[in-house]
């Protein structure tokens, strides 16, 4: 009797007529990608061409906002949601 352990998941999976499906590949995906995009932001965020103190209090001013604006949400007292936050904050 072969060794099991020899065998890929792929490899059983196709022996008893099955394939793997795709979401065993798209969550890991989607979190690297996720993951890059955080990098990227962060990455572009600090080689902008602003003082230090500029950008601390750029930081600051946005994630209040955000923070603000997901408070309200839950609340019930406002519609904005963060991705209008931000887009008012890039504008």
């Amino acid at each position: 009797m072969p060794d099991l352990s020899q065998f890929s998941k792929q490899d059983l999976l196709r022996a008893v007529g099955l394939e793997p499906r795709l979401r065993d590949y798209l969550w890991p995906a989607l979190a690297v990608l996720g993951v890059g995009a955080l990098i990227g932001a962060g990455t572009a965020a600090l080689l902008t061409p602003t003082s230090g103190k500029q950008l601390r209090r750029s930081l600051i001013d946005t994630l209040s906002k955000l923070g603000s604006a997901s408070q309200d949400e839950d609340a019930g007292k406002s519609d904005a949601s963060a991705a209008e936050v931000v887009a008012d904050q890039a504008a």
